[in-house]
């Protein structure tokens, strides 16, 4: 029931308004608590990649890349190419020693970065620089459309 002397455009503004608020705020932070949680983990370093002299590196992913080389992939996309005769050993997550499948039969551990391209040391990256703008443009958004429609 409409209040007296009001129209319907004026109380689904009033009500739609508030709803429209809402849903802004929570799709928004929704957004930003993706981008800064879940996009990250999605490449998470997980291979321990141990280099002689005592170093050891994790990385996303370890592949094969060719005669003599092993590409060592970041979490954010950048990579790194190292001579496969100073690598001592490759373990994934659980530990499993995966040396030999890189070395020997030319395989790839671990999962390559969202939108990475052999070459493009940032495009891994790049997925997480997009979600985090989008999170944090939103949250502007409805701050300023809460700022807006509250001062009525």
């Amino acid at each position: 029931m409409l209040p007296k002397g009001a129209n319907r455009w004026q109380s689904a503004t009033v009500w739609g308004g508030f709803m429209i608020r809402r849903l802004i705020i929570l799709v928004s932070s929704a957004m930003a608590i993706l981008a800064v949680t879940v996009v990250p983990n999605f490449a998470r370093a997980q291979i321990s990649v141990s280099l002689e002299a005592d170093s050891t590196v994790t990385v996303a992913a370890v592949e094969w890349h060719s005669s003599g080389f092993v590409r060592l992939i970041y979490a954010d996309g950048s990579e790194r190419l190292v001579s496969d005769n100073h690598i001592r050993s490759i373990r994934d997550a659980e530990g499993t020693d995966r040396t030999k499948l890189v070395l020997e039969k030319r395989g790839r551990v671990g999962e390559r970065p969202p939108g990475y391209k052999a070459g493009e040391p940032s495009a891994g990256g790049s997925f997480l620089k997009v979600a985090l703008v989008v999170g944090v443009l939103g949250l502007i958004v409805a701050l300023t459309y809460h700022a807006l429609s509250s001062g009525n």
